[in-house]
C-alpha cells in the first residue's frame, strides 16, 4: 500500500548527523605530520590543572565536598584570612588564597587507620 506524495524519508524532520573524519585525515589536510595530532591530545589529557592563586568560597566547598557554611566555619577555626573588597560589613564575594587552602588540607589530612 503506497501513499501518494512524499515518502517517509523525505518528510522526516531529523537532521542528518555530522560526518566524522579521522584525526589523521584532518591533520594531513592541514599539512601536519600524522603523529603530531595524537601527541597533542595525549599531552593535553595528562596535563596538570592550572595552579590558581585564589579560590572562591563556593569553589572551596566543591573541592572539600561540603557546604559553604562549613567552609566559613573551618576557615574561622583555622584563623585564615580572606580577600574581601567590600565596604565594612557589606555582602560580597570573598577569595581564599590557595596557600591557605593547602595549609588547612595538610593540617587536616590523616593516615587512614
Amino acid at each position: 500500500m503506497e501513499q501518494k506524495g512524499k515518502s517517509h524519508q523525505e518528510t522526516s524532520l531529523k537532521p542528518k548527523p555530522p560526518r566524522l573524519l579521522p584525526l589523521s585525515h584532518i591533520g594531513s589536510s592541514l599539512g601536519l605530520p600524522e603523529t603530531s595530532g595524537a601527541g597533542l591530545i595525549d599531552t593535553r589529557k595528562h596535563r596538570a590543572p592550572a595552579q590558581r592563586e585564589f579560590y572562591s568560597i563556593a569553589e572551596v566547598a566543591e573541592r572539600w565536598r561540603c557546604s559553604r557554611g562549613t567552609v566559613y566555619n573551618r576557615l574561622r577555626a583555622a584563623g585564615a584570612s580572606v580577600l574581601d573588597f567590600s565596604a565594612g560589613g557589606a555582602r560580597s564575594r570573598k577569595a581564599v588564597s590557595a596557600s591557605t587552602i593547602l595549609q588547612i588540607e595538610n593540617r587536616m589530612t590523616r593516615r587512614l587507620a
